[in-house]
């Protein structure tokens, strides 16, 4: 009789081994449920949504801003693309062989950036508006200095 207690008594721990495990996995995928994992790597900016609340899937929570690699973009107006222009006319400019033109950021306190960056866009059109063309440099921004903005 004592055999077949224990019998009894481990089938019934097994089961409960079981049903724990399953418990563990409903909440490890619950846990999933919860998570939310950005797309991209970046930098958080603030929480649109308070902790606690109610959100559904369409809900926005926060944005990321992507810092690697980073765009900067800048005008060039047109006197500067004609100067440009003459400066090639007269060969003391030189487009690069690859077309890939490589740039310098000087920010607004007048140092520079250690990083070269590359001319990834120019616009095709003129801005009447505004009197330039958009142009867009890509900067790797390894060590994450240069922020959106």
């Amino acid at each position: 009789k004592d055999r077949e207690k224990a019998i009894g008594q481990e089938k019934s721990a097994k089961a409960q081994v079981e049903m724990a495990k399953a418990q563990v996995g409903q909440a490890q995928l619950n846990v999933g449920y919860a998570t939310i994992k950005s797309p991209l790597a970046g930098i958080s900016g603030e929480a649109l949504i308070d902790e606690g609340t109610y959100v559904t899937a369409s809900d926005k929570l926060t944005y990321v801003a992507a810092v690697s690699p980073m765009w900067v973009n800048f005008s060039i107006s047109e006197a500067q693309s004609l100067k440009r222009d003459e400066m090639m006319r007269q060969g003391l400019l030189r487009y690069p062989g690859d077309s890939k033109f490589d740039v310098q950021l000087t920010p607004s306190d007048t140092s520079v950036y250690p990083e070269t960056g590359r001319i990834t866009f120019a616009d095709a059109e003129y801005d009447s508006k505004t009197g330039t063309f958009l142009v867009r440099a890509s900067f790797e921004n390894a060590d994450g200095k240069l922020r959106p903005g």
